[in-house]
């Protein structure tokens, strides 16, 4: 598939929320990884589905 080109600007911005989720997700911290992959959703990244099941992954694990 064609992938939507995305600024510089905005993929380091998805790059430094990238970074910051999975810091969160080490620490245990999922309501915070959550926040965090809504705001790299909010910008459409261009492996935009992957963030939406890791998301659903993550809201599933929180509801146990």
């Amino acid at each position: 598939g064609e992938e939507t080109p995305v600024s510089d600007d905005k993929s380091r911005a998805i790059e430094a929320l990238n970074t910051v989720g999975e810091e969160l997700m080490n620490k245990g911290d999922i309501n915070g990884a959550i926040d965090v992959i809504e705001q790299i959703l909010a910008m459409e990244p261009p492996n935009m589905s992957e963030y939406k099941t890791l998301l659903t992954q993550l809201k599933k694990s929180q509801a146990t």
